[in-house]
């Protein structure tokens, strides 16, 4: 198989050690799936293209095309660190008031057995569930929060257009989709060929320049 060629708007995906041959492909085919709409909207001109995969490493390289690309790529990874930080927590939070629900459902079992009363204990049962219900639908608005953070920045400031709820939508998912890739321990860089190129710079900085350089190129070219 024949690779694009990397380029200064290349990425590094670090598939999860965990995962099988099979499920990289599953992988590979989900983070296309949920990027793709983002890169190759009108007004970020990108792509998600497989540059290339090192199967000993579990490395992909990928080529976004444009500097708008690059930034929505580096913009969703901000987001979604903040975001995977916090799923440990979360889940180890939940699996510690899942254990004490469980603990609790059987001490009621017992007590019902026994004629005991049973009030509290489905008292504080219910109070547990809330709370996981809770943590849940918080986890949920911020995920919707962050996205609509992200197309203020990349997509409304450019420009406004009729479906832009449901590209809304999309971003949210893709956030969802890259924080639990985060979580399991995935990781994305600039590519190793051109990690000097990112050293210092500022991704608006070189959306900017990229901008600049299509009106010199136009303006040349009449």
């Amino acid at each position: 198989m024949i690779y694009p060629q990397l380029n200064e708007y290349s990425i590094s995906i670090k598939v999860p050690e965990k995962y099988s041959l099979k499920e990289i492909g599953k992988y590979f085919e989900n983070l296309e799936k949920c990027f793709t709409p983002l890169l190759c909207d009108s007004r970020i001109e990108g792509n998600f293209e497989l540059s290339n995969f090192d199967t000993g490493s579990k490395w992909l390289d990928i080529s976004v095309k444009s500097g708008k690309a690059l930034g929505i790529i580096l913009g969703l990874l901000s987001l979604a660190v903040n975001i995977a930080n916090g799923i440990q927590d979360y889940k180890l939070k939940s699996l510690t008031v899942e254990e004490k629900v469980e603990k609790l459902k059987k001490e009621k079992k017992e007590n019902e057995k026994n004629n005991k009363n049973i009030m509290e204990l489905e008292n504080q049962i219910n109070k547990l569930e809330n709370y996981l219900l809770i943590q849940e639908e918080l986890r949920k608005e911020e995920y919707r929060e962050k996205a609509e953070e992200l197309y203020n920045d990349f997509y409304m400031t450019i420009s406004k257009q009729d479906d832009d709820e449901e590209l809304v939508t999309k971003i949210e998912k893709s956030l969802i989709i890259l924080s639990n890739a985060l979580s399991d321990g995935a990781q994305i860089r600039p590519a190793i060929e051109y990690k000097e190129n990112f050293d210092g710079i500022d991704i608006q900085k070189l959306i900017a320049y990229e901008e600049q350089k299509q009106i010199e190129n136009k303006t040349e070219n009449y």
